[in-house]
């Protein structure tokens, strides 16, 4: 008797697949990918200090990755404040953010290493700056 076929998959579903960075030459092979849309809240209020009107201001996309450093370069080696070409996590619009304007730039990066495994993880933000040319 044969094996076992090790995954069985039924359904046809779209599946939403994170990329390594780059996708083409990875430096971070990405575990964990989260994105966070936001803007500021200016609340304007009446003289009884009643919210009578909301602005929502400066849209900023933010996406935090986790994973290991594959390699010693590129993401890999750079540092915060850094300004990124592309995404590959980024590679079409999302939630009204368009990937073809704007600027990314590196946040902080949170670089940790075990005893026993030698994988150097790293946690990192890149925002996405839709008016910052």
């Amino acid at each position: 008797m044969p094996a076992p076929t090790e995954v069985l998959t039924a359904g046809t579903a779209a599946l939403y697949v994170v990329s390594h960075e780059p996708a083409a030459t990875p430096t971070i092979k990405v575990d964990n990918l989260s994105k966070k849309s936001s803007r500021e809240v200016v609340e304007i209020a009446n003289v009884n200090r009643s919210t009578v009107r909301v602005k929502r201001l400066n849209p900023k996309l933010v996406f935090s990755f986790e994973g290991e450093v594959a390699l010693s370069s590129g993401l890999g080696t750079e540092g915060p404040g850094e300004t990124v070409a592309t995404l590959a996590n980024f590679a079409a619009t999302y939630r009204d953010f368009d990937n073809a304007v704007g600027t990314l730039v590196l946040g902080d990066f949170d670089d940790k290493q075990g005893f026993i495994e030698d994988r150097p993880m790293t946690s990192f933000d890149v925002t996405h700056y839709s008016f910052v040319v």
